[in-house]
């Protein structure tokens, strides 16, 4: 480089001297002005003027804008220029920062070749949101001039410290009276939030509860929902909101299902199984699972000894089974209630009942009453066979053991029935005693079964004298017949011919007394006790009140349902109950009677009474034994409506009252029957009958109006007849007073009732003692006015002791320490004569009833 001052010789030829200058003009280039001096040719060449010194330059830039959230800290790049070869040091400094923003310049001073510093931006909180500037950043330095760069500055607001609520699992399940499993969910905690949550649920259905196990504090947790079980079952969006200070709720929606509790119904067919011993069955098992997938264990609960219970299958994961019941030899039979349970895990369990009905084995017993045959006479027994086990096969009969000039014969001889006669046919010869006579039944495949008959054989000829009793009724004949002259010891008498029992008597006053034995060994006794007057008339009734009776059937039409059907025929009565068209009537008598039928209708509201609607009056009947009765057509030609009164009953102090009508003609009693209300206290009672243009002489209605303590032990009645209906009033006698009762054990338990004599109830008094329920005991003792010499203060009714008396068996009479039922009955006439038929006859009754254990 050529200094400014060089001045440069050139010489004399021209070509040096202008390479020289194109060099100076290229070496010198900025120089004001090039001097050149020399010699040669033309003179001196001027001076060459040296370049001039640059100029020392800074300037700055940034590399970016500034801009950030409160509470951040922003940078820029600040980059350095030097020009002019300036080296010197170079201050950089900033200001205009917004307020809240500070500004530093690391480093704040570039030397040397350093040519950046970085601008950090420090945005504290309290900078104002939103805020928009600029930060002017100087640079100086020695010997050269400043310079300035601006960096733009924004500032936005810092985000607020929350929270975010998610389920893990956007459903849960709960069974009705149970909880669910928990259900997660996820509090994600922004901006340092650091506040108290707290959670709360909506949209829970009726009975549903829930309960949050997350600490408020925390992060995660779960909820639990629990249901009652009468929750409604269904689906239910539930929203699960979180709340917590100096933020906005949140909220996340689980969908709820709540299922019916997981149940086991059962279902038999059918229900009930009737087996004989060494018997078996089955029953069907039907099962109806709620919210069940697994198995359901079958189960027999209350299995009697001796019954075997199978279930196939006895788990299963289907809807059937069976049961199958196998019945041991020696169970006893019975009725059983048999539980069948069906268990599944977690499920409540189902249960049902299959009634099993132990009969005994194929067999049968046989059973025979008493006989008692005259010499040159004949007497029966009959014979019960009772079947069990389904049994329904022949049974052949025969009888030995007989006495000797005795014979037996049996009708039927071989039976499928329920019973056959035997009658024993005595010779002049027989001798007379006591006898057991043994009786075989035989069966196929059956072991022969006997029993025993004791057996009478009496002498010829019977008693004798004026009074002749004799007895109709073929089921109630006696075998033994005894009689108390006055003060006398009892005597037996012995039957003669139609069994009929003669005999005379002295006194005034006299007892009768005879035992129709029952099966089992017991009887029923039957003691009266009379004036001697009255003996004629009483004997004579005997057959009266028990003629020759007959078996008829018949059918009903236009007998609804809650309608029923009463058909008398004679003194005997049926009922038939709508839809059903069938009845049967036994023990109708024989000969030319009436029928008379009433429809009537059950009403069933505030009370329940049964009103008649329809009349069937037919005379003079007299159907064969066995037949069917014509058609009863109770909306027929035939029918008509039936007449009504008002029947008020006096003096019942309060007591259950109940109003029984009965209708005779000439030709017999034909029916009796209770309508109106059922039960109550009511004294203004309906009376129904035959319209009176439809009756004619000879017929009366008969009213038997009763009232009785709510626990019957004291009850009234008064009877009275009447041919037309109409509006009467019935007065009710006073209560009879509770007798005094006492007993003695010896031969036998004798009973004995006492109590004051009611001039009201003056014409007898009579009393019964009923003991045991099959088999059973029954002795009646009956007084009549008649029989007392004078009319006593108190009555007396005992039954005697027969030990002595000839005949007599001992097993008839009472034994202790089985309930013994008893009841009394005073009873005297208000108007005529006591049991005859007549308008307006009447007569009032009064009775007491209870129990003793002797």
């Amino acid at each position: 480089m050529l200094e400014r001052d060089t001045r440069v010789d050139v010489g004399a030829t021209d070509r040096p001297r202008r390479s020289i200058l194109a060099l100076g003009a290229l070496s010198l280039a900025g120089f004001a002005t090039i001097w050149a001096c020399g010699g040669g040719g033309g003179g001196d060449t001027p001076p060459i003027t040296p370049p001039p010194t640059p100029t020392p330059t800074i300037a700055i830039s940034n590399s970016a804008a500034i801009s950030g959230q409160q509470g951040t800290t922003q940078t820029s790049t600040i980059t350095l220029t030097r020009g002019g070869n300036y080296t010197g040091a170079v201050t950089l400094s900033a200001s205009g920062a917004p307020s809240g923003v500070t500004v530093t310049l690391t480093p704040s001073t570039l030397s040397g070749t350093t040519t950046t510093s970085t601008l950090s931006a420090v945005i504290g909180g309290t900078a104002a949101a939103t805020t928009t500037g600029n930060i002017t950043v100087t640079a100086t330095g020695s010997g050269v001039s400043s310079a300035t760069a601006s960096v733009p500055v924004t500032v936005t607001a810092a985000p607020s410290p929350d929270f975010t609520l998610s389920p893990a699992t956007a459903n849960a399940t709960v069974i009705q009276g149970q909880s669910s499993v928990a259900t997660a969910f996820t509090l994600a905690r922004v901006n340092s939030y650091t506040g108290e949550v707290v959670l709360s649920a909506s949209g829970l259905p009726t009975g549903v509860t829930v309960a949050f196990t997350q600490p408020l504090a925390g992060s995660a947790g779960s909820v639990v929902f629990t249901a009652l079980s009468n929750t409604g079952t269904g689906t239910y969006p539930i929203t699960i909101t979180a709340s917590g200070p100096n933020t906005t709720a949140k909220t996340a929606v689980v969908t709820l299902v709540v299922q019916a509790t997981p149940t086991v119904v059962l279902g038999l067919t059918p229900p009930t199984l009737s087996l004989a011993q060494g018997g078996s069955g089955q029953t069907a098992i039907s099962i109806t699972r709620t919210n069940i997938t697994g198995d359901v264990t079958l189960t027999a609960e209350n299995v009697p000894q001796g019954v075997t219970a199978t279930f196939t299958p006895a788990a299963t994961s289907g809807t059937t089974s069976s049961l199958a019941l196998a019945v041991g030899g020696t169970v006893t039979p019975g009725v059983y209630t048999i539980t069948v349970r069906g268990s599944a895990t977690g499920a409540t369990a189902g249960t049902a009942a299959v009634t099993l009905t132990v009969s005994a084995a194929q067999s049968y017993t046989l059973a025979a009453t008493s006989a008692s045959v005259q010499q040159s006479n004949t007497g029966t027994s009959t014979v019960s066979i009772t079947r069990t086990g389904g049994f329904t096969g022949a049974v052949t009969l025969a009888a030995s053991n007989l006495p000797n000039g005795v014979t037996a014969a049996f009708s039927p001889n071989a039976t499928t029935g329920n019973s056959s006669t035997l009658t024993l046919t005595a010779s002049g010869a027989a001798t007379p005693g006591s006898y057991t006579v043994t009786i075989t039944g035989t069966a196929s495949g059956l072991a022969n079964v006997t029993t025993t008959a004791s057996v009478t054989v009496t002498a010829s000829g019977g008693g004798s004298g004026s009074i002749n009793w004799r007895f109709c009724d073929q089921d109630n004949i006696p075998t033994w017949f005894a009689v108390k002259d006055g003060t006398g010891p009892w005597t037996r008498v012995l039957v003669g011919s139609q069994n009929t029992y003669s005999f005379s008597v002295n006194a005034a006053s006299v007892g009768i007394a005879y035992a129709v034995p029952k099966t089992g060994g017991v009887a029923n006794v039957t003691v009266y006790y009379y004036a001697a007057s009255e003996l004629p008339g009483e004997a004579a009734s005997e057959c009266a009140d028990n003629p020759a009776t007959k078996s008829l059937t018949g059918t009903v039409a236009n007998v609804a349902l809650l309608q029923q059907a009463n058909i008398g025929v004679g003194s005997a009565s049926g009922t038939v109950s709508g839809p059903s068209t069938t009845y049967s009537l036994t023990g109708v008598s024989d000969g030319v009677t009436d029928l008379l039928a009433f429809r009537s209708t059950l009403n069933i509201g505030a009370g329940v009474t049964t009103v008649p609607n329809a009349v069937i009056l037919r005379r003079n009947v007299n159907y064969a034994n066995a037949s069917a009765i014509p058609l009863l057509d109770f909306n027929g030609a035939e029918a008509f409506a039936p007449a009504t009164a008002t029947y008020t009953l006096a003096n019942s102090s309060g007591e259950n009252t109940t109003l029984i009508m009965g209708f005779s003609t000439a030709n017999g009693t034909a029916g009796n029957y209770v309508f109106g209300a059922l039960g109550g206290t009511s004294t203004s009672l309906t009376a129904y009958g035959v319209p009176s243009g439809r009756t004619q002489s000879g017929d009366y209605h008969f009213a038997i109006a009763t009232s009785a303590t709510t626990d019957a032990s004291s009850f009234r009645s008064i009877f009275q007849y009447n041919r037309d209906l109409a509006n009467r009033t019935l007065t009710l006698g006073q209560p009879l007073a509770a007798p005094v009762l006492t007993s003695s054990s010896s031969p036998y338990v004798r009973l004995k009732l006492k109590g004051a004599w009611v001039n009201e109830y003056n014409s007898s008094y009579g009393c019964s003692f009923t003991q045991g329920t099959t088999n059973t005991r029954v002795w009646s003792i009956n007084a009549t006015r008649g029989y007392y010499a004078s009319q006593p203060s108190e009555y007396e009714l005992e039954m005697p002791d027969f030990s002595s008396v000839a005949g007599f068996v001992s097993t008839w009479g009472m034994v202790s320490g089985q309930t013994v039922q008893w009841a009394v009955t005073g009873l005297g006439p208000v108007a005529g004569n006591i049991g005859a038929i007549g308008e307006g006859n009447a007569f009032k009754t009064a009775s007491r009833q209870g129990s003793t254990t002797p």
